[in-house]
C-alpha cells in the first residue's frame, strides 16, 4: 500500500484539495458542511469529487468543526464516531472514483475541542474522533485550528499512540515567523511528521524560510482560489515545500449566518 510519506519530497509539491466545505455551501446553502455527512452523503461525495478531478493527491475528509460544541448544537448527540467514520468513507469513495492515475490519500481533518472540557474528557473526544477517521479509512491526520500549541501536542500524542500514520500540524502565519520557528521546534521534538503553515501567501512564505530546516517536510495551506496557479506552485517548490492545498474558509467551523 502506497504510503503519504513515501510521496513527499521537500520542493516536490504535492497537491492537496480545497476546503470541501466551500462548494458544500455553494450546494446546501444554510446548511451545516460537517453534518451533510450524514444528512447528504453523496452531495459530500460530489465535493470532494470537484478536488479529485483538479489533480488533488491529497483529501481531507469533511469534517473541520465537527467538534463537540457542534456537535450538540446540531442535535447529533451520541453520532460522533458515525459522523467521522462516514466522513473517511466518502473521501475514500472519492479518491477511489479516480479514473485514471494514482489514488489520493485521504487526511482525517481533526479542530480543537471548543467545549470547556477537563483534561480527560479532551483527550476522550480526540481519541472517538480520531479513531473513528482511521476506522473509516483515513491514511494521516491533519490538525487544523489548534491556535494553542499546548492544546495540540496532547493531541498529536493520543494520534501517535492509534497509529504510526502520518502526522500533518497546521499552525497559522498569524502566530508570526518567530513563534512559529518556536512552535516547529517542539513538533520536531514530538516527531511530527509534516510541518505546516496556513494563511495569505506572503506570511506563509516568510514564515516558512525564517522556520524550515532542510530535511522539514512541509505544507503550506493558502488562502487563495482552488487550485493554486502555476506561478503560485513553483514558488513554494522553490522554498522546499512538499504538500500545498487552500485553507480552510470558515473560521469557526459554524454553519453559514450563525
Amino acid at each position: 500500500m502506497a504510503n503519504l510519506l513515501d510521496e513527499l519530497r521537500p520542493g516536490g509539491l504535492l497537491p492537496a484539495d480545497c476546503d470541501p466545505g466551500v462548494p458544500l455551501s455553494d450546494l446546501r446553502p444554510g446548511a451545516w458542511p460537517a453534518g451533510l455527512v450524514l444528512s447528504d452523503p453523496e452531495i459530500v461525495v460530489q465535493a470532494h469529487r470537484l478536488s479529485v478531478e483538479t489533480g488533488a493527491r491529497l483529501l481531507r475528509t469533511n469534517t473541520w468543526g465537527a467538534d463537540p460544541a457542534a456537535i450538540i448544537r446540531e442535535g447529533l448527540a451520541g453520532r460522533t464516531a458515525e459522523l467521522h467514520w462516514t466522513a473517511s468513507r466518502l473521501a475514500v469513495r472519492a479518491a477511489e472514483s479516480l479514473n485514471a492515475g494514482p489514488v489520493p490519500f485521504v487526511a482525517g481533518w481533526l479542530s480543537p475541542a471548543r467545549l470547556p472540557m477537563e483534561a480527560d474528557e479532551r483527550r476522550k473526544d480526540y481519541r472517538v474522533r480520531m479513531g473513528a477517521l482511521l476506522d473509516g479509512g483515513a491514511d494521516a491526520m491533519l490538525f487544523d485550528g489548534f491556535d494553542d500549541i499546548e492544546l495540540l501536542l496532547p493531541a498529536i500524542s493520543i494520534f501517535q499512540n492509534l497509529t504510526s500514520d502520518p502526522a500533518i500540524a497546521l499552525l497559522p502565519a498569524s502566530t508570526g515567523a518567530a513563534s512559529l520557528a518556536a512552535a516547529w521546534n517542539r513538533l520536531r521534538r514530538e516527531a511530527v511528521d509534516i510541518l505546516g503553515v496556513s494563511g495569505p501567501f506572503d506570511k506563509c512564505l516568510a514564515c516558512i524560510k525564517n522556520a524550515a530546516q532542510p530535511d522539514d517536510l512541509i505544507a503550506a495551506y493558502l488562502d487563495a482560489v482552488f487550485p493554486l496557479d502555476a506561478e503560485t506552485m513553483s514558488a513554494l517548490a522553490d522554498a522546499g515545500v512538499a504538500l500545498a492545498g487552500i485553507a480552510r474558509q470558515a473560521s469557526d467551523g459554524s454553519p453559514p449566518g450563525s
